[in-house]
């Protein structure tokens, strides 16, 4: 089968590796010049190179071998990327920020969701880290309260605890709504106008 690794193939290989060894010109003068793929010769570099150098000239990769590396390479980039967004959002919980601390697209979270079962599980399971998180900030607030400074004549002179009513209410109704939640009474006075031929007292 051919070979796919385009630097070992070249036929100035030679001057290749000790251009790529000696790091000058550029890599990106070097696809230039040689017409291979910068990421070829950096692959080239990295895994070819020390056994150029050595004096065991690495055998090419064929064409199977060289879509199983580069299919391993994207999984383990995508699992990366998978692992620094889950993070973020089990820390934030919201997306849009989640993708912007992990410098990962909305449009790859979509494509994961749909394609990918796991990740769409371990992203519930962060975003119900996110919620817990600021449920128990919640639940400090309204039970704890929260220290804020007392100022006299611009000088700190202390601290005083406040409390969120409004939070502790919240707290409760999710908890027990069954005995916390809001009553509505609502009655009805119908209204009966009097038809031709019928008396409204007669009706009710």
């Amino acid at each position: 089968m051919a070979g796919v690794c385009l630097a070992c193939a070249h036929p100035n290989v030679d001057a290749l590796n000790q251009q790529l060894d000696a790091r000058t010109p550029s890599v990106w003068m070097l696809a230039r010049d040689y017409a291979i793929p910068r990421f070829q010769l950096i692959w080239h570099r990295r895994d070819h190179m020390p056994a150029v150098l050595h004096g065991a000239l690495p055998t090419p990769l064929t064409t199977s071998e060289f879509a199983t590396v580069t299919e391993t390479r994207r999984r383990q980039t995508m699992v990366r990327a998978q692992k620094r967004f889950l993070l973020a959002y089990a820390q934030v919980g919201v997306i849009s920020r989640a993708c912007k601390l992990a410098k990962v697209s909305r449009a790859s979270i979509y494509q994961w969701q749909e394609h990918d079962a796991e990740f769409t599980v371990a992203m519930r399971e962060a975003g119900i880290t996110a919620t817990e998180a600021l449920e128990t900030e919640a639940w400090r607030r309204a039970r704890d309260g929260v220290d804020e400074p007392v100022y006299q004549h611009g000088k700190l002179v202390g601290t005083i605890t406040r409390y969120s009513d409004n939070l502790l209410m919240f707290m409760l109704r999710a908890r027990a709504p069954e005995r916390y939640r809001e009553r509505v009474d609502v009655s009805v006075q119908p209204v009966i106008k009097a038809v031709a031929g019928f008396d409204p007292a007669d009706v009710v």
